[in-house]
């Protein structure tokens, strides 16, 4: 079963999660790619199709990452780590989708 699919703005891939893995495939039913080591849920494509950003579990629910990725899976990189404390001031702020 593939969880959380999200076409990409050119309509051209799939980005999904299965297995705690992000994997894409074409739009005609191409081959899954694996493109995450470490596991993740909730991809989602950045706006021009490029990038993928999704949720990298941890032991708990505070051990939540977000990462962003090419989509391809290369320069993979933490956005946002919840295990560590946001600051007061506001100058960070939670992406909703």
């Amino acid at each position: 079963t593939y969880y959380n699919p999200d076409v990409s703005p050119t309509g051209d891939k799939i980005v999904f999660s299965i297995d705690c893995q992000i994997r894409t495939i074409t739009s005609d039913g191409g081959g899954p790619v694996t493109l995450t080591a470490n596991g993740g849920h909730f991809p989602s494509w950045s706006p021009d199709g490029m990038q993928i950003v999704y949720c990298e579990p941890g032991y708990t629910a505070l051990d939540m990452v977000l990462r962003i990725m090419n989509q391809d899976g290369t320069n993979n990189h933490v956005l946002l780590d919840f295990g560590e404390s946001l600051p007061d001031d506001s100058t960070q702020k939670l992406i909703e989708h």
